[in-house]
C-alpha cells in the first residue's frame, strides 16, 4: 500500500487537489494525516465502464477502449476490459446499492465520541464558522445552537475542530477533512443546494464542503451516466434517484431549483 502524507499546514489552494483526487475516490484517508491510493477497481454500467488506479499495462491493452482518462481515473465504453492476469476487482454498477451505504448526514455526527468539555477559552485563538458567507470569524464565547469552531491551542497555527451539536461536542482534528466538512453541510445545507428536473442536474457550489464520501457518489453516478467527467460540480442525476438521495442522505434539505 503507498502512503501519502499529507502536512496540516498545506495551503488552501494546495488543497484542491488533493479534495479532487479524494472526490474522485483516488485515494483515501488512513488516518494520522495520512493517504493511500485506493485500491485498482473496474466498475461496469450499462454503456460505460470506469477504472480507478489501474496497472500501466493493462491501461496501454485496452487504450483504444478508453473514451477519456484523467489523474487515476479512466472512462471507457462497454467493451471488455483485457486484464493481463492481474486480479482486479470488477463489480457491476447498482446505484441502489451505493446509495444503500448511507444513512442521514443529520445522524452520523451522533455516532462520533463525545467529549466533556466546556469553551475552551484558554487557548490563544477561537473562530467560529459562519454558514452564511462560509468564512471565519474570532469567537468569545459558545452559541447555543449548532455551532463548529477553530480552535488554536498554542501559537503555530494549529488547530482542532470543535462541533456543538445537539448539545453535545465532538472534536475533530484538522486533517479529518470528511468530519469537518460534515459538519459544515449540516450547518449551511438548507437552500444552498439545488437540483434542476428540467436537465437532471445537481449543482454544488464550488466552495460548498461536500464531505467526499457523497460526492463520489455523485460523480461515479455521471460517469456512468453521461460517459464523461463532469464540470464545475455540476453532476447529471435521474429524478427518481435525486429524490432518493435526497431523502436518504439530506432529509429532503436540497431544493428543487425547476419545475419540469
Amino acid at each position: 500500500m503507498s502512503n501519502i502524507h499529507f502536512d496540516e499546514e498545506i495551503g488552501k489552494n494546495r488543497l484542491e487537489s488533493l479534495y479532487k483526487l479524494l472526490n474522485n475516490g483516488v485515494i483515501d484517508y488512513a488516518g494520522n494525516s495520512n493517504y493511500y491510493m485506493s485500491p485498482s477497481i473496474i466498475i461496469n454500467a450499462e454503456n460505460f465502464k470506469i477504472g480507478i488506479n489501474l496497472p500501466i499495462d493493462v491501461i496501454e491493452t485496452n487504450k483504444e477502449k478508453i473514451i477519456t482518462q484523467n489523474t487515476g481515473i479512466i472512462l471507457f465504453n462497454i467493451q471488455e476490459i483485457v486484464l493481463n492476469d492481474w486480479d482486479i476487482k470488477n463489480v457491476d454498477y447498482k446505484f441502489d446499492n451505493y446509495l444503500s451505504n448511507f444513512i442521514s448526514i443529520f445522524k452520523i455526527p451522533l455516532n462520533w465520541e463525545k467529549v466533556q468539555m466546556m469553551f475552551p477559552t484558554n487557548s490563544i485563538k477561537i473562530e467560529i464558522f459562519n454558514p452564511e458567507n462560509f468564512k471565519w470569524s474570532k469567537a468569545e464565547n459558545s452559541i447555543l445552537t449548532n455551532s463548529l469552531y477553530k480552535v488554536y491551542p498554542y501559537p503555530n497555527d494549529c488547530f482542532e475542530y470543535y462541533f456543538n451539536y445537539k448539545q453535545n461536542w465532538y472534536r475533530i482534528k484538522a486533517e479529518e477533512f470528511d468530519k469537518s466538512s460534515l459538519a459544515k453541510t449540516i450547518l449551511i445545507l438548507k437552500a444552498k443546494l439545488a437540483y434542476n428536473p428540467a436537465s437532471n442536474v445537481l449543482s454544488i457550489p464550488k466552495y460548498f464542503p461536500l464531505p467526499s464520501f457523497i460526492e463520489k457518489l455523485l460523480f461515479l453516478n455521471h460517469c456512468l451516466a453521461k460517459g464523461k467527467f463532469p464540470e464545475n460540480r455540476n453532476y447529471f442525476i435521474e429524478r427518481k434517484d435525486f429524490k432518493k438521495v435526497n431523502k436518504v442522505i439530506f432529509n429532503n434539505h436540497i431544493k428543487i431549483a425547476a419545475d419540469e
